[in-house]
């Protein structure tokens, strides 16, 4: 199970990696992490130019994101909640937090309310072929 508030050298460098590439398709402006749990992938974002936004329903993880981030806004709240502006978003990243959400519809047609035409998205949500499922 990866850790939400400790961050590990293994788990920088695949941050590193990640915005690396993104940098080298997009030009750095507005990013929004969804479910930022600890704001890990932010403060590395931080790093590479990005203007971080971030949301988390969780008041543990929106705590910790707020002292781990240094020039992140950090929301505490569901997305609609934050009424970011139409068109905001250059890039917004979603990882594990599709499976848990109870109105999807909702969820993504805020999204799409709020990224650039010409922004990405990038959904991540578990299946059983990842190392950490398991079957009793």
């Amino acid at each position: 199970m990866p850790s939400y508030t400790n961050i590990t050298n293994e788990i920088i460098n695949n941050y590193e990696k990640f915005f690396s590439e993104l940098n080298a398709r997009i030009k750095p402006g507005n990013f929004l992490d969804v479910g930022c749990a600890g704001g890990n992938l932010l403060s590395v974002g931080e790093r590479y130019g990005w203007r971080t936004y971030s949301v988390e329903v969780s008041k543990f993880f929106y705590e910790h994101a707020k002292r781990n981030l240094k020039s992140s806004s950090v929301f505490n709240g569901e997305l609609h909640e934050a009424k970011f502006n139409d068109n905001y978003f250059d890039y917004i990243y979603m990882s594990q937090v599709l499976e848990h959400v109870t109105d999807p519809t909702l969820l993504l047609n805020e999204i799409n309310r709020i990224l650039k035409t010409d922004g990405e998205l990038f959904i991540d949500v578990p299946n059983i072929a990842e190392p950490f499922n398991y079957i009793n």
